[in-house]
């Protein structure tokens, strides 16, 4: 029977019910009274039992409070005590003022010699001697008259039939024979001269100025408009300027020692070609076909105009096109973008489809023009296109592919990174510089399926000692001690893992029940454990009130399943809130009590109290 718990300080009239009884409190007496079920009249006092054995002494009571402070005494007359010891010397006075400076000491000895001074510039050439003067010049005699001019005639200066040269007709011309040969060491012309194929209306042209020299070749029926001229300031406004000419079609520059080929063509159009003729067979020896600029190159602020070698658009710095050299660096320099065209766009269109671009930012395109489908905080590389689009990594078999996140500097230079174990099947994410999860096959390198998902430690760990601290959460992270799926360390049959769940409630597992087994607690804090599954022992622990969730509803064991032992303290039976028993139908509320010697039973509802009749059997 439960222990009757009346409430502290009731007032006249309050009532109070427990195991089927109902109190009521009486100020008058200060007593609770039971009210129901009704006390049946007293019956006759029984006689007199014998004396109890006298009870044990009680504790000794509290002290008493200690009396009031006395008054004090009088004076004591005694004689006067001896002087104490002379106090500590007092701290020591400030510092006087310096004293005047002393006289100046006499001058030291007179230092080493200095280091001879650099050696000064030449001094001014002189100016050059006098010119000795010239001798005297002699004097010039007296020219004769001219003779009058003869009639033309012929004459042969040579008597050798294979080189002469005739004059004729008036003797202003000089005519060459076919075939004339100049045998001597420099020829003089003064002024203009040609050279004139009579027959063909061919020739060439030589003229001179003061400000041009050129060489004017005409062919067969060429009008005079159209020729071959090389010149120096010939007809342009820059007498300093070496010109070449075609006005009726390309220029060619051929060389080769018994049949020279074409090397170089300009057109009229102004397109240049290298080895034009040259066919499209592979070089597998010599030196193959190239524009050389030499080997001098930029060696100031990479970037700059000065570094272009070859100028392809633009003429003012800031608007210059080209490819350049700066130190070991080869530049390509654009004011805009760079583009690089491959594959064609159809046949016979001519035109080449854009594959990549570095734009004007810096940002590397691939397969697009624009950063449109990009984040701004992540277009420095955008792959784009229809349909699938990738990147590909490829490596050996035993060796890594990674993408690393850098900070800076030494370890600062993968402080997170993605990583790919071709050895061993692996992909590892790392942050913090560190390891964090992998994912890989629990068969190894040749599994297929069964996929790991692995936080934290290495394949290679113990899973119950080696790790202590790897979490899982959910949706947040200003809090993850208290939100979270993971391992952490206890000591409990050893200092080994844990697996806990933490989230508004405390669930550890520790396996074995040397371990912890499972145990829930109050809270995420893990403070008390309200429940727990092989904790210590092989059985299952309530720490707390054990309860159906509904009355009358469920069941502890079934039929064909039953408890073997039940344990407890007091029975408390109760049929209430039901149809009643099978017998007269109707509902009570019991509780059974051991004593001693004997079973009791109380009835709740009217407060009877009975005892069991127990027979004492012998042992078999």
């Amino acid at each position: 029977m439960a222990a009757l718990d009346f409430p502290n300080s009731p007032s006249n009239g309050d009532t109070y019910s427990a195991n089927g009884l109902t109190y009521t409190y009486n100020s008058s007496s200060t007593k609770w009274v039971r009210t129901s079920p009704s006390v049946g009249a007293q019956g006759a006092t029984g006689p007199t039992g014998a004396q109890g054995a006298a009870g044990a002494q009680g504790a000794q009571g509290h002290q008493g409070a200690g009396g009031s402070t006395g008054s004090q005494g009088s004076t004591g007359t005694g004689a006067q005590g001896a002087t104490g010891p002379t106090g500590a010397q007092g701290a020591a006075g400030s510092q006087g003022n310096a004293g005047a400076q002393g006289a100046a000491g006499a001058q030291g000895a007179a230092g080493a010699q200095g280091n001879a001074g650099a050696q000064g510039a030449a001094g001014a050439q002189g100016a050059a001697g006098a010119q000795g003067a010239a001798g005297a010049q002699g004097n010039a005699g007296a020219q004769g008259n001219a003779g009058a001019q003869g009639s033309a005639g012929s004459a042969t200066i040579s008597s050798n039939s294979n080189n002469r040269i005739i004059t004729g007709g008036s003797g202003t011309n000089l005519v060459g024979e076919a075939n004339l040969t100049f045998d001597g060491t420099t020829l003089y012309t003064v002024g203009d001269y040609m050279v004139k194929d009579p027959s063909t209306a061919s020739y060439i042209t030589h003229t001179f100025a003061s400000n041009f020299a050129k060489i004017d070749i005409r062919g067969t029926n060429i009008a005079n408009s159209n020729h071959y001229l090389i010149g120096y300031g010939a007809g342009h406004a820059n007498n300093q300027e070496f010109h070449m000419v075609n006005t009726l079609g390309d220029l060619v520059f051929r060389s080769g020692s018994t049949s020279p080929t074409e090397k170089l063509r300009i057109t009229s159009a102004g397109d240049v070609y290298l080895n034009p003729t040259v066919g499209a067979t592979a070089v597998t020896s010599g030196a193959i076909r190239r524009f050389d600029a030499g080997l001098d190159y930029w060696n100031s602020t990479v970037g700059s105009a000065n570094a272009i070698k070859y100028a392809v658009h633009g003429q003012a710095d800031d608007n210059m096109y080209g490819i350049g050299v700066s130190n070991s660096l080869l530049e390509i320099q654009a004011q805009g973008s760079i583009g690089f065209f491959a594959g064609g766009a159809g046949s016979g269109t001519g035109r080449r489809v854009e594959r990549a671009r570095f734009n004007s930012s810096g940002s590397l395109l691939i397969g697009t023009t624009v950063t449109t489908n990009a984040s701004g905080n992540a277009d420095d590389l955008v792959i784009s296109g229809s349909g699938q689009r990738g990147m590909t990594i490829h490596s050996s078999n035993s060796s890594y592919s990674n993408i690393y996140f850098s900070d800076g500097s030494s370890s600062n230079q993968y402080v997170g990174y993605v990583q790919y174990n071709h050895g061993s099947n692996f992909l590892n994410l790392g942050a913090g510089g560190a390891q964090r999860v992998m994912i890989y096959d629990k068969d190894g390198a040749s599994g297929t399926s069964k996929v790991v998902l692995q936080i934290g430690g290495s394949s290679s760990n113990n899973h119950y000692d080696d790790y202590q601290n790897a979490t899982l959460t959910f949706g947040g992270g200003n809090d993850i001690d208290n939100y979270f799926i993971g391992t952490r360390m206890e000591n409990y049959g050893g200092n080994y893992t844990k697996l806990d769940l933490r989230w508004h409630t405390g669930i550890r597992m520790g396996a074995q029940q040397g371990y912890g087994g499972i145990r829930f607690y109050n809270n995420e804090d893990l403070n008390t454990v309200k429940f727990s599954i092989m904790s210590g022992g092989d059985h299952v622990m309530a720490h707390t009130t054990f309860q159906p969730a509904a009355n009358n509803t469920y069941n502890l064991g079934t039929n064909s399943l039953r408890w073997a032992n039940l344990y407890t303290n007091d029975l408390n039976l109760s049929n209430e809130d039901t149809d009643g028993n099978d017998i007269d139908g109707t509902t009570g509320s019991w509780t059974i009590q051991e004593g001693e010697d004997k079973l009791y039973v109380i009835n709740n509802k009217n407060g009877k109290r009975y005892s069991m009749i127990l027979k004492e059997e012998s042992d078999a």
